[in-house]
């Protein structure tokens, strides 16, 4: 599949021969209109563990051609929305309950794949507490393609697992 954007042909009746005549309509003009999809973006793995002592969670996404969409040079920037939709917060030995004890900034965000690349990543600051706390779980969300087809693995479920010994 390449995307070569709509095509457009003219066709000219001219040489009319056999005793028929031409008509007032000697020249028609087609457009094939690009149907292709664009390429599918989505997260690499459905389901990834990090731990809370590392500096940020790094949650890779691809742009892939299936056969039947475009290739990722054949479309501007794709970009999708994600959200952490989901979050299981339990402190085993203190009393904090903050959501989500260890995610230091927003929980939405766009991500981008420039024209041509077919790798991305959300890069999301992990707060390194020295709570100890149950293993916290997130699930973040793709949504609202531009340049881009929503299928696959929209939906990734990411384990914080927490380092800190009970006091």
């Amino acid at each position: 599949v390449i995307d070569e954007g709509d095509e457009v042909i003219t066709v000219t009746l001219s040489g009319v021969s056999g005793g028929a005549q031409a008509g007032s309509t000697l020249t028609h003009t087609i457009t094939l209109k690009d149907s292709d999809s664009p390429p599918v973006m989505q997260f690499k793995d459905a389901v990834m563990n990090v731990n809370e002592s590392d500096a940020n969670i790094t949650i890779p996404l691809t742009l892939t051609h299936d056969g039947t969409t475009k290739q990722a040079s054949d479309v501007g920037n794709a970009q999708l929305t994600w959200t952490i939709n989901g979050l299981s917060t339990v402190t085993a030995h203190s009393s904090n309950t903050d959501y989500p004890n260890d995610i230091t900034t927003a929980t939405s965000g766009t991500v981008v794949i420039n024209k041509g690349l077919t790798d991305g990543s959300i890069i999301i600051p992990l707060n390194n507490d020295p709570i100890d706390e149950w293993n916290e779980t997130l699930i973040i969300d793709l949504s609202n393609p531009v340049n881009a087809t929503a299928s696959g693995n929209q939906s990734i479920t990411i384990t914080i697992n927490d380092g800190d010994d009970a006091a």
